[in-house]
């Protein structure tokens, strides 16, 4: 919908001024119209309002009290001016000349006012799209201004003849931020373009060119980099330049514009290159690990089930024989083989981050100290171990064993790399790893950790080596003397930690282990020593709950030898059917995490509905992440892993029915 025109008529005759805006109305032209005799015109000139058409009578233009032409010419100086006269006579159109009106009517003759006032209305609207297209094109051309002069970067325009190489051509316009990469005054750069060319490495300048030519052959963008020398000399540096042509309507390259964004301490697209295939390497690599990982995770239960029988009728067998040394002996050296598996499947599931943690507040240095003695068992009489510890608390939320094991492999390792003696160093700090750090490593979280180095002078390691070590199976060992699963173990152990490892070797100047674990604000909670007691029996009826034939009869075997009544359950539905059917008697469920037809969880929770104080104790040999899935972990249940021994499992047996 057209909005209504504003007008304005400068003069004393109301009457006038009345047939005129009645004569509009008949005419269908919708107008906001203000009549304003001459006494009254300032206020309408102090306002901001604007006007489509102003009406001025001529019997006023040559009194004072009607605003010059250059008043209303520059307050309204778009607006369409109409004289208003009694005849139309020469004088009156040199008036209307003279006062800058668009046109003229008579007094008594407004045939012609339609078309006069269509026409002004047009001219009216004409001049202020004409006015606003200035307005935006002076704005833009301000913006452009501001972008160009407060760009870090350097735009320029060459012709169409221009070349980087040969020179020909004046650069057409440069930014002011050219003065600053290289270091020559714009009116210099002005002057003599091959101040600007010769800034250029000359290795790179034919490439330079090249690109040019090429925009200007087929009206393509084109983005490379090369190097260039501030004035006076200096180190190169690598820019990043876009070149993209300008063509006319024609067709025709008139120009080419370019943008030059200098790239000081940052790398050129080789090393990015180079950058981005090591990336890819590490990537591959821990791919791998990760698929090595997820094959023991995968194995471990059935293992573990087997080791457990293995181990658990070993040890009844080792109970029965200890007067027949022969025999015993016998039982011994399976027992020993069948830990030695056990080891293997432990360090298998540390290298795959999924055995099972008792995490808790505990000081780095409290761990040192503890082993200190055996590591210097560990390491021999010909190496010296020495302890340079923080003198600050250094507290992790770690598992003290596991953490133990890790130092033990790795004084381990140090003492094999030292087959002539040396010198193994165990030394703790802090460290703050910024945001400015972890992108530099390309890879960890911004915070505080505790440092544990150890560092030996032993023999060292190439390059090759370096990449395997934490590879489970990769040995440089001799046949038979090692399994390659140390390392493996104490890098899935302070990954599973939320921690970083890392190794720093060269061939003939020994090797550093550096450990890296999230310090905690907390203090400290006491290192328990292990106690070696004779395990108890009792006269309680167990629940056995077990889907694996051997395990279950191994189990059943072990606590009927120590005096327990046991109920046999062969799955989840099973162990519920047997529970309500003798619940008075049961003291203790023995309960499998993963079984067929309810696993032990779900038969935990249907007892609990009805028989809310039961004692249970959980087992698995699946990795911890699937007991984590199974909410026995989180909610600080009692919880063996597979493969137990006996002794543990009666030990265990005891500890929650005596709870």
């Amino acid at each position: 919908m057209r909005a209504p025109a504003a007008i304005l008529y400068l003069g004393e005759d109301q009457i006038q001024c009345q047939r005129i805006r009645a004569a509009l109305q008949q005419e269908g032209i919708d107008a906001h119209y203000c009549a304003a005799a001459l006494g009254t015109f300032a206020p309408w000139g102090d306002r901001e309002s604007f006007f489509d058409i102003i009406f001025v009578d001529y019997a006023m233009l040559s009194s004072d009290r009607v605003p010059s032409p250059a008043f209303i010419g520059e307050r309204w100086p778009h607006t369409a001016i109409i004289v208003v006269s009694d005849n139309d006579d020469e004088e009156l159109v040199m008036k209307t000349i003279e006062f800058g009106a668009s046109d003229c009517i008579l007094r008594n003759d407004l045939s012609r006012l339609r078309a006069v006032v269509r026409r002004a209305l047009r001219e009216t609207a004409s001049r202020r799209s004409q006015a606003r297209r200035e307005r935006e094109l002076r704005e833009g051309e301000s913006n452009f201004r501001s972008i160009v002069e407060q760009t870090s970067e350097i735009i320029y325009v060459l012709p169409p003849d221009g070349d980087e190489t040969r020179h020909a051509g004046n650069v057409l316009f440069m930014s002011p931020k050219a003065e600053e990469i290289l270091g020559h005054t714009l009116r210099d750069l002005a002057h003599d373009n091959r101040l600007f060319f010769d800034a250029i490495h000359p290795d790179d300048r034919e490439a330079a060119g090249e690109a040019v030519r090429k925009v200007l052959a087929n009206k393509v963008s084109e983005r490379f980099e090369y190097r260039l020398k501030r004035k006076g000399g200096g180190a190169w540096h690598w820019v990043e330049d876009t070149l993209v042509s300008r063509v006319d309507t024609s067709g025709q390259v008139t120009a080419v514009l370019g943008i030059m964004r200098d790239l000081p301490g940052q790398k050129s697209s080789r090393q990015r290159e180079e950058e981005r295939q090591r990336l890819k390497a590490q990537l591959l690599h821990s791919q791998k690990l990760e698929a090595v990982g997820q094959l023991a995770g995968g194995v471990a239960h059935d293992f573990n089930n087997i080791l457990t029988a293995i181990i658990g009728f070993g040890s009844l067998l080792q109970m029965r024989t200890q007067a027949d040394a022969t025999l015993n002996r016998t039982v011994e050296q399976i027992l020993s083989a069948a830990e030695r598996a056990a080891t293997l499947t432990q360090g298998l599931l540390a290298f795959s981050r999924k055995q099972v943690l008792n995490p808790a507040p505990v000081s780095v240095n409290d761990i040192i100290n503890r082993v200190e003695k055996l590591l210097s068992r560990i390491i021999g009489e010909d190496i010296e171990l020495r302890c340079v510890l923080h003198d600050r608390p250094l507290t992790v939320m770690a598992d003290c064993g596991q953490v133990e094991q890790v130092l033990m492999n790795l004084c381990a390792n140090a003492r094999d790399a030292m087959p002539r003696g040396g010198l193994l160093t165990v030394e703790t700090t802090t460290v703050i790893w910024d945001e400015e750090y972890v992108r530099a490593l390309e890879y960890g979280v911004p915070g505080e950790y505790v440092l544990l180095a150890v560092t030996d002078t032993g023999d060292g390691m190439d390059k090759e080596t370096v990449k395997r070590i934490f590879e489970p199976f990769f040995t440089t060992k001799e046949q038979g003397k090692g399994t390659g699963l140390g390392l493996s173990m104490a890098y899935g152990i302070i990954k599973q930690h939320n921690g970083y490892i890392n190794v720093y070797s060269e061939k003939g100047s020994g090797s550093t282990f550096k450990i890296y674990l999230p310090l905690i604000d907390a203090p400290a909670g006491e290192i328990k020593a292990s106690t070696c007691e004779r395990p108890r029996g009792g006269t309680e009826t167990v629940l056995l709950a077990e889907d694996d034939d051997d395990v279950r009869a191994m189990f059943k075997s072990v606590l009927l030898e120590f005096g327990y009544r046991v109920i046999e359950a062969v799955d989840g539905e099973d162990a519920l059917r047997k529970f309500h059917a003798a619940a008075s008697e049961i003291g203790l469920i023995l309960l499998d995490v993963i079984m067929p037809r309810k696993n032990g969880k779900e038969v935990y929770c249907e007892i609990t509905q009805s028989h809310p104080g039961v004692k249970a104790l959980f087992m698995s040999g699946y990795p911890a992440d699937i007991v984590h899935t199974r909410c026995v972990l989180e909610e600080k249940l009692h919880f063996l892993s597979k493969p137990v021994p006996p002794s543990e499992l009666l030990k265990k047996v005891r500890e929650v029915l005596d709870a």
